[in-house]
């Protein structure tokens, strides 16, 4: 006999996790409880001080899939990730609409497809772990699950690995330090472990997964003291005293705050650097050895076209007598056609330019469109929406003793971009953004966060200028040793450690390696669990 929520009890045998004599809830209570699980998710990440939800964040889900078939409990994952992704990337709205040129009507359907798209995994979560529930050592396997799950998302088409779970904790900062060795993915593990050993000891206290359920506790426990003992140690004797060590470096991050809507608008283009020439010099009062400039901070072509204002960046490098970094579009031609590229100029003491970056990772839709010639449409769509071409890299800036490993914008949110700029010999990172396309919501402050975990992946220094903010200066550590307000003019300066070329750290050698391997282990169980049930 065929329960109405897809479970057989013909099939089954009693106890396990399709038979419907764990008891049967109602369907809208399943998806409320589905909700209620991508509410919390969201609640846990910044700027909600709630990160202790992301410990409990899954239970309601499990607790709503239970008893449920895969494909039953993958529309009940459907619906936490939904809500989910629509509560943590609301503000996609204001730059679709406000700044993307779209009616706030049409602005709907994309963040909805998007979100619906992204809600695929943890649907896959759901359904997937029905099948690994009734194992020995389930918790480990669905906690591998959904960590390989978060690489997949983080990868696959273009890739999107924004807040993946571990980034919740950014704030602790002895958890967070075992990043060096696991990257974000490893808290990501342990705080889905938890969430399922603790679902399976709380829910079935009289079931006969209890003894189970509580070596998992257990062990989801010891894992997580080994993770704060050692983020202790290195936070007490390694880690701090190398930073001590390390040779320093004054760095003066400068934030203009110029509206968005002013930005491109070539009357306020002599206004736009004037304001960067005037907080410049203050900066100078600190002494700095190095100025920073956010992404496009030079609204115009530098050094290709405005000679006028061209020679006033330069101009701003030589009266300060310190090295200049700073973004400006950028262009070339080659084979007839004209390339453009989204970059990041070094400028000499003299004024001159020492090297450049050009943004390898660029934003679909946003930076380039994909499958243009099928997708012809996006930009009548889309009018803000970029033709730029991905440059070449991850390739460090080397002038006088710095190499500068620099991510341009979203390119913070992806590891192996920061991996890459530290295996090439980069000894400070350097994050130039705008985001000021995300408004006053918590999109900045997740960005930041983001940010930290490349400074703690690799034991490297972090600095960040952005346009309207948050600027900030991160240690290896990961601790934000200071940063800017929203929406405000401001100047930072602050002496960060230079982290030696020959130095970096297991995950920076090694990267996600031990995910993709614990992934192909989770694929071959879940699918010989899958045949032994049919």
């Amino acid at each position: 006999m065929i329960s109405k929520h897809g479970s057989s009890s013909a099939v089954n045998p009693p106890g396990s996790v399709f038979s419907p004599s764990r008891g049967s809830l109602p369907r809208l209570l399943r998806f409320c409880l589905a909700g209620v699980s991508g509410l919390a998710l969201s609640a846990a990440f910044p700027p909600s001080p709630l990160d202790w939800l992301a410990w409990v964040a899954i239970i309601p889900l499990l607790w709503a899939a239970e008893g449920l078939a895969p494909a039953a409990a993958f529309r009940i994952g459907l619906c936490a990730g939904f809500v989910h992704y629509v509560t943590l990337l609301y503000w996609i709205l204001f730059v679709l609409g406000h700044y993307g040129g779209l009616h706030p009507l049409l602005a709907v359907p994309p963040l909805l497809l998007l979100c619906l798209y992204l809600a695929l995994y943890p649907a896959l979560f759901s359904a997937l772990y029905r099948l690994l529930a009734d194992l020995p050592a389930a918790p480990l396997w669905g906690a591998g699950l959904w960590t390989a799950l978060e690489l997949v998302r983080g990868r696959l088409l273009s890739g999107f690995p924004w807040c993946p779970l571990g980034v919740s904790q950014f704030d602790n900062l002895p958890l967070i330090q075992m990043a060096d060795i696991t990257g974000a993915g490893g808290l990501s593990f342990l705080i889905v472990l938890i969430n399922i050993a603790l679902y399976r000891l709380v829910r079935n206290p009289r079931n006969a997964f209890t003894a189970r359920s509580a070596v998992a506790l257990l062990i989801g426990l010891l894992m997580l003291g080994a993770a704060l003992a050692y983020g202790f140690a290195r936070l007490d004797r390694h880690v701090g005293s190398a930073a001590r060590d390390a040779e320093g470096l004054d760095v003066a991050l400068v934030q203009a705050n110029i509206d968005q809507s002013l930005k491109w608008d070539t009357a306020y283009q002599e206004r736009t650097v004037e304001r960067y020439r005037r907080l410049t010099e203050a900066a100078m009062k600190e002494g700095p050895g190095l100025v920073v400039w956010p992404e496009t901070a030079a609204p115009f072509f530098f050094g290709l076209d405005h000679e006028d204002l061209s020679e006033r960046v330069s101009q701003t490098a030589r009266d300060s007598g310190v090295p200049l970094l700073f973004g400006s579009p950028a262009y070339d031609r080659a084979e007839g056609r004209t390339r453009y590229y989204n970059r990041a100029y070094l400028l000499s003491r003299d004024g001159l330019t020492v090297g450049f970056y050009d943004k390898v990772h660029l934003v679909p839709f946003g930076e380039y469109v994909p499958l243009k010639r099928l997708l012809f449409f996006i930009d009548r769509l889309v009018p803000a929406a970029g033709d730029f071409t991905a440059g070449r890299g991850p390739i460090p800036i080397r002038h006088q003793g710095i190499d500068l490993g620099v991510l341009i914008c979203f390119e913070a949110v992806f590891p192996e971009l920061a991996r890459g700029q530290v295996r090439a010999g980069a000894n400070l990172l350097v994050n130039i953004t705008n985001d000021a396309w995300f408004g006053r919501s918590s999109a900045p402050y997740q960005h930041l966060a983001m940010s930290v975990f490349r400074a703690v992946e690799n034991r490297v220094s972090l600095v960040r200028a952005a346009n309207t903010g948050i600027s900030a200066f991160v240690e290896p550590t990961g601790r934000i040793l200071e940063s800017s307000p929203l929406f405000t003019e401001a100047v930072l300066v602050h002496e960060v450690a230079l982290t030696p070329s020959t130095s970096g750290t297991i995950y920076t050698h090694w990267g996600d390696g031990w995910i993709v391997l614990l992934g192909l282990i989770v694929l071959i169980r879940t699918t010989l669990a899958w045949r032994r049930r049919h």
